[in-house]
């Protein structure tokens, strides 16, 4: 009786979590963890939700307590992985997605979110690396592709990173950071008029990206064009 009790109690907070009540999910995740202690799945949950209502030392230790009950899950980790990505602490990170890889070698989320870490750490070598890998197991995840054409963006290897960004706005079209890359490209390219084009297509996917506007904006202040510099780079305090 007790383990249907848990069993839908943690169904209960799922649906709460998918429809944004995250403390009704918080509050149900903790009912079945009174049932069961030991219920790792439910901590993983109540992680999830507690990182959306801004508690991330909370979730941090659901997600510990999680991975200590059931060491061998490699989404517990990679999730463990993502909180301590999102509040920058990169070594820590770059240990959980390493520890996930230790179980599943080939696990692409892993593999993938070890890339950004490698990325933010600048060791862009080591990070192109693991993109190429994730591309081989998987050629049709578009963050990949995108990412690897920062590291190659990073790295000064303009054509390589134009051909790896085109590749992903081939597999998701509606990309707004792929069109924000994609324009820093070309500008670097001399390609001011593409650039344009792509900064635009961007603040059309995404208006409230000022990064957007302040990108148009310096490759207008590079044509000499100060009027629409300046307009432009005003939308983007706004």
């Amino acid at each position: 009786m007790e383990e249907l009790r848990k069993q839908d109690l943690k169904n209960s907070g799922d649906k709460k979590n998918c429809a944004r009540d995250y403390m009704g999910a918080i509050s149900e995740y903790t009912r079945a963890i009174q049932i069961d202690p030991n219920f790792s799945l439910a901590y993983n949950n109540r992680a999830l939700s507690k990182q959306f209502t801004g508690d991330i030392e909370g979730a941090i230790n659901d997600f510990i307590k999680a991975i200590e009950i059931n060491p061998r899950s490699t989404i517990f980790k990679v999730n463990y992985g993502l909180i301590l990505l999102k509040v920058n602490k990169l070594a820590e990170a770059e240990l959980a997605f390493l520890n996930a890889l230790e179980i599943d070698n080939n696990m692409i989320p892993a593999l993938g979110n070890l890339s950004v870490v490698l990325l933010r750490q600048g060791r862009l070598n080591e990070a192109e690396k693991i993109l190429n890998r994730t591309i081989t197991l998987n050629p049709n995840i578009c963050i990949s592709h995108l990412n690897l054409g920062q590291v190659l963006y990073e790295k000064g290897n303009l054509f390589k990173a134009l051909d790896s960004t085109k590749k992903a706005l081939l597999l998701d079209p509606f990309n707004a950071k792929g069109y924000i890359n994609l324009g820093l490209i070309l500008n670097d390219l001399g390609h001011q008029m593409e650039a344009k084009i792509a900064t635009r297509k961007a603040i059309i996917l995404q208006p409230e990206n000022a990064k957007s506007y302040m990108n148009l904006g310096g490759i207008f202040q590079e044509e000499g064009k100060l009027c629409e510099s300046e307009k432009t780079l005003c939308k983007a305090l706004n």
